[in-house]
């Protein structure tokens, strides 16, 4: 009867011991998630389309300091659309910057935002006009010039058409658009 006593209270000792050990590893494994998450690696800016939502790749994007306008860092995007920056402050205005970068590597801007950096919250979507590189629409290039200096409407509707498959081109359009004659009124040109 002892030895049976003594068995119960070592079995009930050892998995008190067993259940605590794994209560203070499953804590600490909290906690490391917890820490982890506060002290986050930096800020994601992740780019997609804003119509499909699909990854855009073709588009670099710029960190600033929100305050003073300064350049922080400038990175492209990876092949998930996503750019990674390190040097953020919890809790600090930043204004981020897409930028389309052209066939020729020249970067121009296409979208600003403005966040306050909470690494609770390190990864930020920004939606874009730019297209998914993998489904990227075969609309036919319609140049506008230098027939149609101020013709950029027009040239864009050529090329939308011909896209849908009606045969027209962008002096025929610009013909067949109704004109006013110019005037000036108050300084402003008109027509």
């Amino acid at each position: 009867m002892v030895i049976r006593r003594n068995l119960i209270i070592l079995i009930i000792v050892s998995s008190y011991v067993l259940l605590s050990g794994c209560s203070s590893i499953a804590s600490s494994k909290g906690n490391e998630q917890t820490i982890s998450s506060q002290s986050s690696d930096g800020l994601t800016i992740h780019t997609v389309e804003f119509s499909s939502e699909e990854n855009v790749t073709n588009v670099g994007v710029a960190l600033l300091d929100y305050e003073t306008r300064e350049e922080i860092d400038k990175e492209m995007v990876d092949e998930n659309g996503k750019a990674y920056f390190g040097a953020v402050l919890p809790e600090k205005p930043y204004e981020i910057v897409v930028y389309r970068i052209t066939d020729y590597g020249e970067w121009m801007e296409q979208t600003r935002k403005q966040i306050v950096y909470n690494p609770m919250e390190p990864i930020i979507r920004i939606e874009t006009f730019n297209t998914s590189v993998e489904n990227r629409l075969q609309v036919p290039v319609v140049l506008q010039n230098p027939e149609l200096p101020n013709g950029c409407e027009i040239t864009s509707l050529t090329a939308i058409l011909n896209y849908y498959g009606i045969n027209v081109d962008k002096m025929t359009l610009s013909d067949r658009m109704p004109k006013l004659k110019l005037y000036v009124k108050n300084g402003v040109r008109y027509g």
